[in-house]
């Protein structure tokens, strides 16, 4: 995905990172493991900086989402072309 956005003249990146929804109530604190390794995309648009992109099925855990259309929203022609 950041390589097609990039052909596109879109900047992107592929992030690595963890995301977990296992909270310890008695530390306060979330339980980040190795299984909990993930890696998703981020694009740069102006105006809304950068957006998380996760083609991943089911990858919206621990992730603030942002709506394609909203994302998208003024690059019409990018996505036309």
């Amino acid at each position: 995905m950041a390589v097609m956005l990039r052909t596109l003249h879109i900047p992107a990146r592929v992030v690595n990172g963890f995301r977990s929804d296992e909270f310890n109530d008695v530390t306060g604190n979330y339980v980040v493991r190795a299984k909990n390794a993930h890696s998703w995309v981020e694009a740069y648009f102006p105006g809304y900086g950068w957006t998380t992109f996760d083609p991943t099925p089911g990858g919206d855990i621990g992730h603030r989402k942002v709506g394609t259309e909203h994302a998208l929203s003024g690059c019409g022609a990018i996505l036309l072309a």
